[in-house]
């Protein structure tokens, strides 16, 4: 288990691997006897033994793996080049807005088994493309920032159009999907499924095996249209399934949220999509398929999908739960205060590591009320001699921070003016 640990607490995309497996950990060990990493007589382990409470032997072992689109995000660096275009055009300080067009097309001799590719230079060629192509473009737009312009690539592999805007506010760019499943092999599913069968057969268990794919950031899991040439996640599992009989079952796990009423998004949920193999040598049975279907249940509901937990993670900003900063609430009398705010907030603003000008900044709380902004509601207090009469915790169970509740109280004496009774 230490070594999960010091998974945890490392860096890196992979992160999102090692969260899936310890929350399916989680699951199945409210459902029955886990053991993680068994050694079961081969040279290799699987990642999760079990049992349920009536069984005496282990029901079924499986390897966890998350499933991303890095692969396909390294052969075509559509997001580089865009973050590099934006970035150039931020360093020479253009105006308006720009749109591109990056063209592509599926590769491969045989119709379905085929794969996009961008019409792009591989990553580190691309600095390359923008010296030779796109800053020379660039520095044109910049000394005639008044007249819009149009720049076409055609240089050996490389089609690409870039216009710009000069009366526009948003950049937009677009190409063709290299995410969808042309090929019923060629995928970032197949390639996880094959990889993990053949680490399955070297634990050398001859019972029950399974895969349990989880969404790493990989478009697969959202989208499950099938087209007249593209695939979805079932029939790359059920191709997988047809030509393999060591694995019984392929269980898939993802985060998803769906449109409420009237706009506002539903809370997130852990989805699961069950495939047993018919052809399998042990097949699984009705009880374990009901635990494993159970899965989403026993896990607290997610804050983030993989698309949103990956960026935190490439952002550095993983690290810390969501909290309250910025927020506050307040209710008031005349001789009373009741101000909410960050308890997360307070305690950065009192360890020094946020200033008090960045904090009434995040809080857009101002000292005069000539300015534009909320008067610091601390300042309305003092202004109106309160003082803090009792401070406590609001917890919030469902996040990852609390309201600090402070009541002030007054005019207090300690620093109230002296003023005449009135006996009328």
């Amino acid at each position: 288990m230490s070594k999960l640990v010091a998974q945890l607490n490392g860096d890196g995309l992979d992160l999102l691997n090692f969260e899936w497996e310890v929350a399916i950990l989680h699951a199945l060990s409210q459902r029955g006897l886990i053991e993680y990493e068994k050694d079961l007589g081969g040279p290799r382990r699987a990642d999760v033994s079990f049992t349920l409470a009536n069984s005496t032997e282990i029901d079924f072992v499986a390897d966890v793996t998350g499933v991303s689109d890095r692969g396909l995000e390294k052969e075509n660096p559509a997001e580089i080049f865009a973050t590099l275009l934006r970035q150039s055009a931020a360093k020479l300080k253009i105006d308006g807005s720009f749109s591109y067009r990056i063209e592509g097309g599926p590769e491969g001799k045989k119709y379905k088994d085929r794969k996009v590719k961008l019409a792009l230079p591989s990553a580190p060629q691309i600095p390359d493309l923008f010296k030779k192509h796109i800053l020379p473009f660039l520095r044109t737009i910049k000394s005639n920032a008044a007249e819009s312009a149009t720049l076409h690539i055609n240089d050996g592999p490389n089609r690409i159009s870039i216009g710009h805007n000069p009366s526009g506010t948003y950049t937009s760019g677009s190409h063709p999907s290299y995410k969808t499943a042309y090929s019923l092999t060629r995928n970032p599913i197949f390639t996880s499924l094959k990889e993990k069968a053949g680490q399955l057969r070297e634990t050398k268990f001859d019972g029950c095996r399974g895969i349990i794919l989880c969404d790493a950031n990989c478009a697969l899991f959202k989208n499950n249209l099938q087209g007249g040439s593209n695939f979805s996640d079932r029939q790359i599992i059920e191709a997988f399934l047809r030509n393999n009989t060591s694995i019984s079952f392929v269980l898939t796990l993802w985060v998803s949220h769906s449109a409420g009423s009237f706009g506002h998004p539903e809370p997130l949920k852990t989805n699961v999509k069950l495939i047993r193999n018919p052809r399998a040598k042990v097949p699984l049975s009705d009880e374990i398929a009901g635990v494993l279907l159970g899965i989403p249940q026993l896990l607290p509901t997610p804050v983030n999908d993989a698309f949103n937990a990956s960026h935190l993670i490439q952002n550095g900003t993983h690290r810390t739960g969501a909290s309250l900063l910025g927020g506050y609430q307040m209710s008031s009398t005349q001789t009373t205060e009741i101000i909410k705010i960050s308890s997360r907030a307070i305690l950065d603003l009192l360890a020094g590591r946020m200033s008090p000008e960045k904090f009434s900044e995040l809080h857009s709380f101002t000292n005069s009320p000539a300015n534009n902004g909320m008067l610091n509601p601390f300042e309305s207090a003092s202004r109106k001699s309160l003082l803090i009469d009792a401070v406590s915790i609001e917890r919030m169970t469902d996040q990852d921070d609390d309201w600090l509740v402070f009541k002030l109280s007054g005019p207090d004496a300690a620093v109230a003016p002296f003023t005449a009774p009135n006996y009328k």
